[in-house]
């Protein structure tokens, strides 16, 4: 497995919701409603207590070179037969498995005043449990898994009042994606963005994808917040290691942090 750059910058109070980690592999056929609920079971320990059913995720492909920058769906993969997700979710609500015919995912949220454990720890989680499904997947006569691509996915809140008022002083936090010149234009208003910044971890290793916009919670509890995502994908080769893509992605993640995010707020979450 690659190692992990000593060099990564870490946050004593950084503003990750959301980190989730996750393997595509070409689906499998065999793979039911009732298996994945034999799967649930079968967990060690009593700490996933609750399952939900989700929505299919169609498969994305990172294909390089691509110079439309955006990932294939397979639209088809959704409407299969029995084609569901299964949520699987710790009593803490803080930690999720997510299983489906093409896909493995495993999500850290912050559901109380519990720090982030950090990537170290995440990693090292989805890892036992990733091995666990691929031995249950074998135990249950449904063959080998056949990854294709890693995904590394972080999903921070800067809520109003840290460091904003207004979309217009969303500079003060992302200077390196929104300029201060066209954002103070005085002939313009700005409102917020549309769509989402994509680069190539080069060479061809995978993609950034860095999107921004206002939302709050579902329920209106929370003031607005800013939501900053920011996506890593990247292929798999068949004789590859999956999990050496998450180091690859979670390097690309932390670099791009840095390097659009202001000292001030840098210093806020406190960077070491």
């Amino acid at each position: 497995m690659m190692p992990e750059s000593p060099r990564s910058p870490s946050f004593s109070n950084p503003p990750i919701h959301e980190t989730v980690l996750g393997i595509q592999f070409a689906p499998i056929a065999g793979l039911t409603s009732g298996l994945l609920g034999w799967y649930w079971k079968s967990l060690p320990g009593m700490e996933w207590t609750r399952t939900h059913d989700a929505v299919y995720v169609p498969d994305q492909y990172e294909t390089f070179p691509d110079r439309s920058h955006g990932f294939i769906p397979d639209i088809t993969s959704i409407f299969q037969s029995g084609s569901t997700r299964l949520q699987i979710l710790s009593a803490s609500e803080d930690r999720v498995i997510q299983a489906q015919k093409s896909r493995f995912l495993y999500n850290w949220r912050k559901a109380s005043a519990v720090p982030y454990p950090g990537f170290a720890a995440i990693h090292g989680e989805f890892a036992r449990l990733y091995e666990g499904f691929q031995q249950f997947v074998g135990e249950a006569g449904l063959g080998t898994l056949q990854p294709n691509q890693w995904e590394v996915n972080y999903v921070n809140r800067i809520h109003m009042g840290d460091f904003w008022r207004n979309a217009k002083e969303w500079t003060r936090i992302l200077p390196g994606l929104f300029p201060t010149a066209i954002i103070n234009d005085v002939d313009l208003v700005f409102e917020g963005p549309s769509g989402e910044f994509c680069f190539e971890i080069r060479p061809g290793r995978g993609r950034l994808r860095i999107a921004v916009r206002l939302d709050r919670n579902s329920v209106g509890e929370e003031p607005e917040f800013l939501l900053l995502s920011l996506t890593a994908r990247g292929p798999l080769a068949p004789d590859q290691d999956p999990r050496d893509g998450f180091t690859v992605g979670h390097r690309a993640i932390v670099d791009a942090f840095v390097k659009i995010c202001s000292p001030e707020a840098l210093s806020w979450w406190g960077k070491q």
